[in-house]
């Protein structure tokens, strides 16, 4: 009887190792190594499996994968409308657009699926030559357009329309240079003849040079020892810009914050609530070009604690805050 129950047990094992699909194992068996790039992924359900299969082709190319968070608005919404090609993509779930970065999406395909009783698993394929096609068409079309953005000959060349204008070209170059690494992987050969595209760095150093040339009257009134301002100059010497005292300057970020001391009724602590509001003009146009505001508070149990908590909470509001909403401005500036 053991002995039946046994080969029984085989018998079953052995027909259930059958049904599962000789890809979840071997993937190259069915789709050759020389002509493809496979990766198996698994999950506890199917979005999982499909997520953790891209990713593990995309992981091929040696780059981590990346959010499209990351990616400005501009650059997607350029890339959705195919003014930046990237290829035609497969339509693949939001759980995957909103981890992978849509360059690292050309050329995958997710392809089979099989479950059994523990897992999910995905097929995730990608055909060497069509992929390759898909990069070379795609880096040559954005690097013609690269040219053009900086090629062009503005009527006003120190402006922040034209600084942003390279900045577009730069994010562009950068695109190219990510799938050129990745065409490198594909086939070596064909990435050496695209070596002579624009580098990104190139772009962005004839951006820093027309930056230097725009430079911005600073004032904040009601500053607290001028800490507001420094954190401004600074914030706008990221982006490659000089900050001036000349109310002259064709541009001027002015500002107003206010703080109010107060102690609580339990007088066990001072605080301090704390407020700004900015905008950036174009003189030529006597026109608001930006706004930004923040508001806080901060507390202690000395004023000398207090004011240094004070200073730290600055600093973060304009690093995290204002330079997200400056850098946001930029990108919604006209290039063409």
């Amino acid at each position: 009887m053991k002995k039946f129950l046994l080969i029984s047990l085989i018998f079953i094992a052995s027909l259930a190792s059958a049904k599962t699909p000789q890809w979840v194992k071997n993937p190259s068996k069915v789709y050759p190594s020389k002509d493809f790039f496979t990766a198996v992924g698994s999950g506890k359900n199917q979005q999982q499996a499909e997520l953790a299969a891209v990713e593990n082709l995309a992981a091929i190319f040696g780059r981590s994968v990346r959010s499209s968070a990351k990616t400005s608005s501009r650059m997607q919404q350029a890339q959705k409308d195919g003014t930046v090609s990237v290829g035609k993509n497969s339509d693949f779930s939001q759980s995957i657009t909103q981890k992978v970065a849509v360059e690292d999406l050309i050329g995958i395909e997710l392809k089979e699926y099989y479950t059994d009783e523990k897992k999910h698993y995905a097929l995730a394929v990608m055909d060497k030559k069509e992929t390759e096609k898909i990069l070379v068409a795609s880096i040559k079309a954005n690097d013609a357009k690269v040219e053009k953005l900086v090629c062009a000959k503005p009527s006003d060349l120190y402006s922040l329309e034209t600084y942003a204008r390279y900045d577009y070209a730069r994010e562009i170059a950068s695109l190219d240079e990510k799938m050129l690494s990745k065409l490198e992987v594909i086939n070596s050969e064909t990435a050496k003849g695209l070596k002579n595209i624009y580098s990104s760095a190139s772009v962005r150093s004839q951006m820093l040079d027309i930056a230097q040339m725009i430079p911005t009257y600073l004032n904040i009134e009601g500053d607290l020892d001028g800490q507001i301002k420094q954190y401004v100059s600074e914030m706008f010497s990221q982006f490659g810009f000089r900050v001036s005292d000349m109310k002259e300057e064709r541009y001027g970020f002015t500002g107003t914050a206010d703080f109010v001391q107060r102690i609580p009724e339990d007088k066990k602590t001072v605080q301090c609530l704390y407020s700004f509001k900015g905008q950036l003009k174009d003189v030529n146009f006597l026109e608001t070009m930006w706004a930004v505001s923040f508001e806080g508070r901060e507390s202690s149990t000395e004023e000398k604690g207090l004011s240094r908590r004070i200073s730290k909470a600055l600093a973060s509001k304009v690093s995290g805050e204002v330079f997200s909403s400056f850098e946001g401005f930029l990108s919604s500036l006209r290039t063409e």
